[in-house]
């Protein structure tokens, strides 16, 4: 529970054993929330790094015992998006929402996966579909909803071969909208809510123009992550980026605007080779948004980021002590960012993983010591070693029989 220590790696496993206790009331319970927190919550609040070997035998044998369960369904489906299997997560979670059509909010999470799954395939029109049926219908978040509506409408406007000025006109009215729609809980807002309709205004203030939004709506939900083993999205996005990079003039400061776009593709660009498996190049675009730092204002967030991924990469290759300075650093740089919780709860994922491997590590150190010293006790005590005599060492002579 968040603001409560304990053992997670405990928890977790008596998580499992609980499943494996099939024909239990507690089964089938147990599995959705392990099938939740290994591909839900661990990307927006952790690591991207959930056991989905586990969740897919998991989800199997549910789906054997309710072959029509909408909710193992819909977590299938989601288990076969984090993997990168598009085609057959739309099929599972269009199964979902055709099983049952009572429960709204099951139709309105079906329908937000299946926009992100037709925007990952770059098919617009099809994600138009579902995200305009969420703006209608869903109450989550209709500020977000919006948002994204107007985003998917932009891309398809971009990649246009003719601009269509309507087009436009609708896409700045729903921007236009999206700040009125931001709700409060309690007299909080919901940090998303605050970055969207940020973006909204920067979009209108800026000419109905922004770079890369639905790219930044995939760095934000931590999606990158699930293209590692099909790298044929992250392609497409990397030659999207690389293709329309800003360029900044040299030997003038570049404006807030001309820094942010530019931190902006460079991050994208970083998160893209880092996906594809060329960790130096990553990290060589990451120091280069540092450089900016002073220059960023409402986007100031990505210097944080970019830090908290430098350590990230740092944990990745057994360098804890230089991972744990880059996400310190990453706590302490700013304040009041925007999603700077959301970077929060990833930097504390990252550190207690650090814990437990250093923890792991001295463990078996301790244990190879010992084991060593039980070697080195075994050979001095062998009946072996105390008969045998060397006589260079003995200090008198041995005894000459005649």
């Amino acid at each position: 529970m968040i603001g409560f220590c304990g053992d997670k790696e405990m928890g977790l496993q008596y998580m499992y054993d609980s499943v494996a206790l099939e024909g239990s009331l507690r089964a089938p319970l147990t599995a959705l929330f392990l099938l939740c927190y290994n591909t839900i919550i661990t990307y927006l609040f952790g690591l991207a790094d959930g056991d989905l070997v586990s969740s897919e035998y998991i989800v199997k044998n549910m789906l054997k015992r309710y072959p029509r369960g909408a909710l193992y369904l819909f977590l299938n489906g989601r288990l076969l998006e984090v993997k990168g299997e598009l085609d057959q997560a739309i099929n599972q979670f269009l199964d979902s929402l055709t099983i049952q059509d009572t429960w709204r909010q099951m139709r309105n999470l079906g329908s937000w996966e299946i926009m992100w799954c037709y925007s990952f395939k770059f098919e617009w029109k099809n994600a138009q579909k579902y995200v305009d049926f969420l703006r209608k219908e869903g109450r989550w978040s209709p500020c977000i909803y919006t948002y994204t509506y107007g985003l998917v409408l932009y891309m398809q406007y971009l990649e246009g071969g003719q601009k269509d000025k309507d087009t436009l006109l609708e896409i700045h009215d729903l921007m236009k909208k999206v700040p009125g729609l931001k709700q409060k809980l309690a007299g909080k807002s919901f940090p998303l809510e605050k970055f969207v309709v940020a973006k909204a205004k920067k979009f209108v203030a800026q000419n109905d123009r922004l770079l890369f939004p639905f790219f930044e709506m995939m760095y934000v939900f931590s999606l990158f992550p699930m293209f590692k083993t099909h790298q044929e999205v992250m392609k497409r996005i990397l030659a999207a980026v690389e293709n329309d990079m800003p360029k900044l003039v040299e030997g003038r400061e570049p404006t807030t605007e001309e820094a942010e776009d530019y931190c902006l593709a460079v991050i994208l660009r970083a998160m893209c080779y880092k996906t594809l498996g060329d960790a130096e190049k990553s990290q060589k675009y990451l120091q280069e948004i540092l450089k900016y730092e002073n220059h960023l204002s409402d986007d100031v967030y990505l210097v944080t980021y970019a830090m908290a991924e430098m350590g990230y990469m740092a944990m990745e290759r057994g360098d804890y002590e230089g991972a744990l300075q880059w996400l310190d650093k990453s706590c302490h740089a700013h304040t009041d960012y925007h999603l700077e919780s959301f970077l929060h709860y990833r930097i504390h994922a990252a550190i207690r993983h650090i814990q437990t491997l250093s923890s792991l590590l001295e463990q078996a150190h301790i244990t190879d010591e010992k084991n060593k010293e039980k070697e080195l006790y075994t050979c001095s005590m062998s009946p072996s070693s105390q008969n045998s005599i060397n006589i260079y060492d003995s200090p008198v002579p041995p005894s000459v029989t005649t």
